[in-house]
């Protein structure tokens, strides 16, 4: 087995700018992928597109512009959805655009005791014992039941 390089570093060699996956990733970005699976289709890792962008203000500039665009793209969608007869997709908008006015709202009630678990040596002295002493009484009355 070969010894391994002493200077190797970890990755791959480093990739140059290409033209045409940028326009790609920006192209991906705008159609409402995240960045994540837009480098994942190109094959990049978030390094490289992070040098193309600090290397090339052409290309940081169109990542910034796409953001809004990707947005703008499901919204289209949604009101061509809502204007379609699909009031759901209205509903949706509305409830994720202003939540505080159309979100569904679940209400959740409980009853009961709230028990919070400690570390044992945060305890004192009184509280292990009468912690014991439910165990004890506890454990006596499932052996009853069990017989």
């Amino acid at each position: 087995m070969a010894a391994p390089k002493r200077n190797a570093r970890k990755g791959g060699r480093k990739s140059e700018y290409n033209k045409g996956e940028a326009d790609t990733y920006i192209m991906l970005l705008e159609r409402g992928l995240s960045h994540q699976r837009a480098r994942q289709y190109l094959g990049r890792a978030d390094e490289t597109i992070k040098r193309w962008a600090a290397a090339n203000t052409e290309f940081a500039e169109a990542i910034a512009r796409a953001e809004p665009k990707r947005e703008a793209f499901h919204l289209e969608n949604i009101d061509k959805a809502a204007s379609a007869g699909d009031w759901r997709a209205s509903a949706w908008a509305l409830a994720v655009m202003v939540p505080d006015k159309y979100s569904v709202k679940h209400r959740v009630e409980a009853s009961g005791e709230l028990k919070v678990k400690r570390e044992i040596g945060d305890m004192a002295d009184e509280e292990l014992s009468a912690l014991i002493r439910d165990l004890r009484s506890d454990l006596s009355s499932r052996r009853k039941k069990s017989k």
